[in-house]
Formats: C-alpha cells, sequence, structure tokens
C-alpha cells in the first residue's frame, strides 16, 4: 500500500519481466528458503547496525564480512528501506552504500542475473536516480560457493517501459 493505494512489488514486477522463477518449486521447499533468507537478512542487519552477530546465522555473516572486504565494497549508508515510484509500484532495497550505489542480499540456492538487473534498476528508479552499477552478495547454502556479482541493473527508460506494459495488461 502506497497512500493507501494498492500498488505491485517490486517483486511482482520482476516476476511479470522474466517470469515466475520458482514455479515449480513445492511451497513446503519456498517456505523453508523464505525462514532462510528472512534469518539471513535480518542477521547481516543487525550486524550492520551492532557490530554483532546472532548465532544461527553466524557463518553467513562472516561469509558477508569477508566478501565484503575482499570486493572492497564500500561502508553500508542505509539498510531496507522502502521506496516508490509514483505510486505505480513500491519496494525495500537490502542495503545503499555511502557512494549511493545499492546491493542485495540473496540466499538462494542459484543467482538469477536478469531479475537483479530489474530489481536494482526498480529500485534506482524509485530512489530518482539512475546507476550502470549494482551488487549481488549471493550468499546459498554451501557458503563456498558465495559470491558477490557486479550487475549492470535495467535502465530507467526500460524500468518504465515495463511498468507501462504491466499497466496495460491490467485493462
Amino acid at each position: 500500500m502506497v497512500d493507501g493505494i494498492l500498488v505491485p512489488s517490486v517483486t511482482t514486477l520482476v516476476a511479470y519481466a522474466t517470469g515466475d522463477i520458482y514455479k515449480d518449486i513445492p511451497e513446503a521447499i519456498l517456505e523453508k528458503a523464505r525462514i532462510r533468507g528472512t534469518g539471513v537478512h535480518d542477521s547481516i542487519e543487525y550486524y550492520e547496525n551492532t557490530g554483532d552477530f546472532v548465532e544461527e546465522y553466524a557463518d553467513e555473516v562472516h561469509r558477508y564480512i569477508e566478501l565484503k572486504r575482499v570486493n572492497n565494497l564500500s561502508k553500508v549508508k542505509d539498510m531496507e528501506q522502502i521506496v516508490n515510484y509514483k505510486n505505480y509500484y513500491c519496494g525495500r532495497y537490502d542495503i545503499l552504500d555511502e557512494n549511493g550505489i545499492l546491493w542485495d542480499i540473496k540466499a538462494t540456492a542459484k543467482y538469477h542475473k536478469e531479475n537483479l538487473e530489474w530489481q536494482l534498476g526498480l529500485y534506482y528508479l524509485a530512489m530518482g536516480k539512475q546507476s550502470d552499477v549494482g551488487y549481488c552478495i549471493h550468499l546459498p547454502r554451501n557458503l563456498t560457493k558465495a559470491k558477490v556479482y557486479k550487475v549492470k541493473p535495467k535502465t530507467n527508460e526500460e524500468c518504465i517501459d515495463l511498468i507501462e506494459t504491466y499497466e496495460s495488461s491490467k485493462h
């Protein structure tokens, strides 16, 4: 809801653009993954705000810290802020660094490049910005495969075209 109006989420628009990548996965597995993903996100946010760890996800937080160090990622300025674009959609980005670059944390089994390109592009548009860079910190269950991906977000024009196509499909 934005100003009392029900609007689609960034996730809804990404799924519209790329298809539902989770449609063939049983609900019980998706629920388990959602719980882990939320736990990883919350633990990283807790670490960034306090410098302390939540024991259950300490391995993921340690890997996150190491990936930030190795990839020279800038200091976190802001986390988990809700943004919206002219009441057409809304979402919550994961991390904005001190240089105005967005990072998204994924705890999924696979990295989905196109989804991240749309997701970060839509967040930048909602923030009134255009950027040719963002990052995905991918923390799958097998942390030896954890990695930072540099993402080229979709342009504002591509995102506006997506919104227009989505809106016209509803009528």
